[in-house]
């Protein structure tokens, strides 16, 4: 079965390919789009950028009059000094109010792109999640587009910086006098060696750390999830370990990159020192031959705008390994969000989606195959079912006989191989996503809830309900004694993931939530399995509320909810084994009745 990428690969081995290229364009080009409109503004930054240092070049060309006065060349002291108060202040007006324009501009592009990721996180499949870790996107998502946005910020205001600066310096020495280029024009392949050198070993480098802290977030995510299972197998010592590990790995390999940092930057201070030697030299050289064969006269202000040109051509210089250093990193990073905003989801909305008026809830499955995977075997194979509108169906079957796997095709959080699931004669995949659901409510075993407060939760299916209407549904299923009885009730506070309640008390809020939107159809994936006694006696009694006046789906394991489906099916061998009532089923004395009595001598309870 095709994937949501084209390689199948996992959040790991995405992280960890090392065949792309050095650089992407495209993918940076890509984040220059999320500019919009404010593109100009980052237009107008760069026009400014040249106007500051045209204007700091300036403050170069008018020290060396001060220099050429102070060695009694002449000149008032206002035509010394107001030059340098103007351009000072251009200078200083222009960077700053680029940087607020540059600034601006590149947090509306990285909000813009922030939230195309999380949108595109929603509309992937849930065989997306089988694969991706939730660590490694949340990386994604923190780390990687922060890196995005620095190099919308950063590296094109350097670029412009180092454009313009060098471009201004090599003609303010030119016009003094050609020769004065030759030192730059000795010392500049010295500087490329040095920075192919450097690009060469960071690339590898940089990719290795950013891998290994991807690692290092996913684990404390993990850690962090499954924290009871931690303390309950007292694995808090080996967990320990394993991430002591990864955390010296990523020290090793964050030190290995600081080693090449701090190698470079003293070698490329060294050249500058060289560079700056041969300016000296070079200087006193030129002063010797003044006047020599039709050279130019070499005047002392000449020689300090030569000096203070020549250090100003060094920092861009210097500028060029920021800009790399920003840039390979935000290309990699740009790859690995791009390489999830590209992928295409597996449930796709058809050009035209169906929005039917109503349903009725008649479910029909015709020839349906389905696997995970490509080189697996089929999970259902050929699986044909009519399930009457309103009419109460229970799953059974063993451990990965495919239960939840049917439910969730009939709730199109997967689409069959082949064959196809049917709604009221309507292809499943020819509808509105957003309308099916709409009329589709979905209970896990261990019902999810967020972060706020249980009114909160239970208003997450039906926004529009006031509380005393959510009060008064909760009060016909027979669950708001139950909610009511919390330390706030409905005000109280919920933790991630539900953390802080009961098993039995999120399985009371899961399921008053799925019945707030009237869904057509409700499929329950073992409501009951995992609770106390008390809880599951309120849930069956909710349940047989909840039943009436629509299709409902029960993957269960509990015997009395089996007994009150009005059909049972079997799952094994990969297709639907025994259908039929308990009593039926029982009287076949076939799979069903050895569970049945398997689970009658003491198998807890259940099928």
């Amino acid at each position: 079965m095709a994937r949501n990428n084209p390689k199948n690969l996992t959040s790991e081995q995405i992280a960890s390919d090392e065949d792309r290229p050095e650089l992407s364009a495209r993918d940076l080009l890509r984040c220059f789009g999320y500019l919009g409109r404010y593109k100009y503004l980052v237009v107008a930054g760069i026009v400014l950028c040249c106007i500051c240092v045209w204007a700091e070049m300036a403050l170069i060309r008018e020290s060396g009059n001060l220099v050429d006065s102070i060695a009694g060349m002449g000149g008032s002291v206002w035509e010394l000094t107001l030059p340098f108060l103007f351009y000072g202040a251009l200078s200083r007006a222009c960077g700053g109010l680029q940087w607020i324009m540059t600034t601006y501009a590149t947090n509306r592009a990285t909000l813009a792109l922030r939230k195309a990721f999380f949108e595109k996180l929603q509309q992937l499949s849930k065989s997306f999640y089988d694969t991706h870790k939730v660590g490694w996107l949340v990386t994604r998502n923190s780390s990687d587009l922060a890196r995005i946005g620095d190099f919308l910020t950063y590296p094109l205001m350097m670029s412009a910086i180092f454009v313009t600066t060098f471009a201004f310096a090599i003609v303010q020495i030119a016009r003094i006098n050609l020769l004065m280029l030759l030192p730059l024009v000795i010392i500049s392949p010295l500087f490329v060696v040095l920075a192919i050198y450097y690009r060469k070993h960071m690339r590898r480098a940089n990719r290795r750390a950013s891998k290994q802290n991807s690692r290092i977030v996913a684990n404390i995510t993990e850690t962090v999830r499954g924290i009871r299972v931690v303390h309950a197998f007292s694995r808090e010592q080996e967990n320990f370990t394993k991430f002591e590990e990864l955390n010296n790995e990523n020290r090793e390999l964050n030190i290995k990159v600081a080693r090449l940092q701090g190698l470079f930057m003293p070698s490329l201070d060294f050249l500058g020192m060289l560079n700056m030697t041969l300016v000296i030299a070079f200087s006193f050289w030129l002063i010797g031959r003044a006047g020599e064969s039709g050279t130019a006269a070499i005047t002392p202000g000449d020689i300090a705008q030569y000096v203070l040109y020549m250090n100003a051509v060094l920092h861009p210089l210097r500028l060029v390994t920021e800009i790399y250093s920003l840039t390979f990193s935000a290309s990699a990073a740009a790859e690995r969000v791009f390489e999830i905003m590209d992928m295409e989801p597996e449930i796709k909305e058809p050009e035209v989606p169906l929005v039917p008026e109503s349903l009725r809830g008649e479910i029909e499955l015709r020839d349906l195959s389905f696997r995970y995977l490509e080189e697996q075997e089929f999970i259902l194979n050929r699986i044909n079912l009519h399930i009457p509108a309103r009419q109460t169906v229970a799953i059974v079957g063993e451990t990965g006989a495919g239960k939840t796997t049917l439910a969730s095709l009939i709730a199109r959080l997967y689409d069959p191989v082949s064959g196809g699931v049917y709604i009221d004669g309507y292809d499943l995949r020819s509808l509105s996503s957003v309308a099916l659901h709409r009329k589709m409510g979905f209970v896990p075993q261990q019902g999810y809830l967020f972060t706020g407060t249980v009114m909160d939760n239970l208003k997450f299916a039906a926004p529009e309900m006031s509380d005393k209407e959510v009060i008064a549904v909760a009060t016909n299923l027979g669950t708001h004694k139950s909610i009511a009885a919390l330390p706030q009730g409905y005000a109280t506070m919920v933790l991630e993931g539900g953390d802080g309640l009961s098993l039995g008390q999120r399985q009371i809020i899961a399921i008053t939530r799925a019945v707030l939107s009237e869904p057509t159809i409700l499929i329950m994936d073992e409501p009951t399995s995992a609770l106390d006694i008390y809880h599951e006696r309120l849930i069956q009694a909710a349940l047989e509320i909840i039943c009436q006046d629509r299709t409902t789906i029960v993957i269960a394991h509990r015997l009395s909810t089996v007994e009150r489906a009005e059909k049972i099916l079997v799952l094994a061998g990969s297709t639907i084994a025994e259908s039929g009532t308990h009593q039926e089923l029982l009287t076949m004395r076939g799979i069903y009745y050895k569970m049945y009595k398997r689970a009658a001598e003491g198998y807890l309870g259940k099928v």
